[in-house]
């Protein structure tokens, strides 16, 4: 959902729950290093026609970085339509809204070190500039998606998203004259195709991309699924990514039934891997789809007339 709202209650089943965990930039004593829990869940509810639905959900995150703790969190809502284009309702189009406050705050301000205070053996007269009440702001994003088949053995989804609609604030931790600027226009784009090469076996690539201003992020990545036994529900999954002049990606991750769990690791290959030693990003991921069922409801019925 936060890579595109349109995702939303995009399952089969009737409640996904789910979290990531994601922690990035490890140098010694923790400085500079970002530790990002994230949880979420989404259900899909009847659409207004026979084969379409919606999808509503909630996300909610935390961000916390450096040895004094900035905390950037944000609690969302988003809600998606997905629209059954072909008669058998293969071919889905779906379109998602994403709305919530995001929030900054600064935790514990004495711990950071200024150069005038290395300088001088005092406290920084920065410290004073920097305050330590949480200021938040709305934040708006919406997104697009299609699915459909090519053939009898491939599958095709892309995605389209626009974050900061509303172009909100940029959150400053300055007591005053902090920054007015607005946030800019984010876009991203990303695609999959399902390759099934046999009964156990699926290969899939997929892309994104995404641009700010004149920021610009390309990712690709390539994971195969593999089925152990076609009578057990267990499957795993291994691939490899990039993204361009940052990272290359190691992807691991398993299937079992209503369950998957994913991790991912980047090995830094950018100058910055001077710095953190090539250690650039590792993921956890788990979801999990309840499924109810419910009880039919079946008129008695006499098998033989009562006298």
């Amino acid at each position: 959902m936060q890579l595109n709202p349109a995702n939303t209650g995009d399952f089969f089943g009737s409640i996904r729950i789910g979290g990531i965990y994601r922690g990035q930039n490890f140098t010694p004593n923790n400085i500079g290093n970002f530790r990002t829990p994230l949880i979420y869940g989404d259900a899909p509810l009847k659409g207004l026609r026979r084969k379409d639905w919606i999808g509503l959900g909630v996300t909610l995150y935390q961000d916390q970085a450096g040895v004094a703790n900035v905390t950037n969190s944000g609690l969302f809502g988003s809600a998606a339509y997905h629209f059954a284009v072909s008669k058998d309702a293969k071919t889905v189009l779906s379109a998602g809204v994403m709305a919530g406050y995001a929030q900054l705050k600064l935790g514990d301000k004495d711990k950071l070190v200024f150069a005038d205070a290395i300088k001088s053996g005092n406290a920084s007269t920065d410290l004073n500039a920097l305050s330590t009440q949480t200021v938040k702001d709305l934040d708006v994003s919406a997104g697009l998606t299609l699915k459909t088949p090519l053939n009898n053995a491939m599958n095709m989804t892309l995605g389209f998203a626009v974050r900061h609609i509303n172009r909100p604030s940029k959150l400053s931790l300055l007591t005053s004259g902090g920054s007015s600027a607005r946030k800019r226009l984010n876009y991203s784009f990303n695609g999959a195709f399902d390759l099934a090469l046999n009964e156990r076996l699926t290969l899939t690539p997929q892309f994104m991309f995404q641009t700010t201003a004149k920021q610009r992020e390309i990712m690709v990545q390539a994971l195969s699924s593999y089925k152990l036994k076609k009578d057990n529900p267990l499957k795993l999954q291994a691939g490899l990514g990039y993204r361009l002049g940052d990272a290359a990606q190691i992807l691991l991750g398993a299937d079992w039934g209503n369950l998957r769990v994913g991790m991912a690791y980047d090995v830094r290959v950018s100058s910055q891997s001077n710095i953190d030693g090539g250690n650039g990003a590792f993921e956890l991921g788990v979801a999990y789809i309840v499924k109810i069922y419910k009880n039919p409801k079946v008129d008695p019925v006499i098998f033989c007339p009562r006298f």
